[in-house]
């Protein structure tokens, strides 16, 4: 899933993306404009950024998924 994300938002960087995951009542929630605001003028695109939101994706979930 993390995989998927990060190519729609590599492919469409002037969109914002919503993905919530839910598991009984634990839940996981990826906000592109959140980020945007947070990078400032970096670029959502940029590589490094890309690398670090699929990590902290994959990461967010494998926690909802243990649980």
């Amino acid at each position: 899933m993390a995989g998927t994300l990060i190519v729609l938002i590599a492919g469409n960087p002037n969109v914002d993306f919503i993905f919530c995951y839910q598991k009984d009542d634990n839940k996981y929630i990826f906000d592109t404009m959140k980020v945007k605001e947070q990078l400032e003028d970096v670029p959502i695109w940029n590589p490094t950024v890309l690398a670090y939101l699929e990590e902290d994706i994959r990461k967010g979930l494998s926690e909802i998924v243990r649980i």
